[in-house]
Formats: structure tokens, C-alpha cells, sequence
């Protein structure tokens, strides 16, 4: 969001999906792929490599491997909880 490319509605959307569907995609080499397409927001997420075409309208705003922004926020939170405990 900080960015720009996407709004605070979209990210409360995309936080429904994870939410919806994280567990089954923690473990596995997942991938988040959002796209636009006149002004829709559409968020994807593999859970195998794989090609994925779009026609020339759609923009792809961001593609994310899951697992390593997991690990990211896991250490963001260890890191608060040690904060919060001090």
C-alpha cells in the first residue's frame, strides 16, 4: 500500500483470501499474483509453478512468493513480541 498499487480496500479483500485459503498454502512454493483490469482487482494464488496469461487489457500490479513474505511477517511479529515483552 505504501506504494500506491493497491488500495486499503483491495488489501482488506486480499487478507480475507489469505485467511480463506493461507492454510493451504503456507508449505507449498505458493505464489500471489494480483491483477487489474479496467479498475477490477483479481487476486490469484498458485500453489505450483506454472504459466499464467492474461490478455492485454489486465495488469499484473504484483507477483509475490508466499512463503518468503511469511517468513518476513513471522519475524516481524517474533520481533514485536520480543518489543511487547520487554
Amino acid at each position: 500500500m505504501r506504494t500506491g498499487d493497491i488500495t486499503l480496500e483491495e488489501g482488506a479483500e486480499l487478507l480475507s483470501i489469505l485467511k480463506e485459503h493461507g492454510e493451504d498454502v503456507y508449505d507449498k512454493n505458493s505464489l500471489l499474483i494480483f491483477v487489474r483490469k479496467m479498475g477490477v482487482p483479481v487476486f490469484l494464488i498458485l500453489t505450483q509453478e506454472s504459466d499464467v496469461y492474461f490478455d492485454h487489457l489486465a495488469k499484473v500490479v504484483a507477483e509475490i512468493k508466499l512463503p518468503a513474505c511469511i517468513e518476513e511477517l513471522s519475524a516481524l511479529i517474533r520481533k514485536q513480541g520480543s518489543t511487547l515483552e520487554q
